[in-house]
């Protein structure tokens, strides 16, 4: 349940975050920068969990 938690979260602050950039930059686009965002979020909200509970973050 942490590790979805932590995608679930880590992928809806990314996609704001890239939808955000996405309207900045010119020729992305909000849509491709929440899409780019929110994959980036999910998979930097997986890597983050402590699988193995010990503490020391993830390995």
């Amino acid at each position: 349940m942490r590790r979805l938690a932590a995608v679930i979260g880590g992928g809806g602050t990314g996609a704001l975050a890239g939808a955000a950039a996405g309207s900045a930059i010119p020729g992305l686009g909000t849509i491709a920068g929440a899409v780019i965002g929110g994959v980036c979020g999910a998979l930097a909200g997986w890597a983050a969990v402590d699988d193995d509970h010990d503490g020391q973050g993830p390995r």
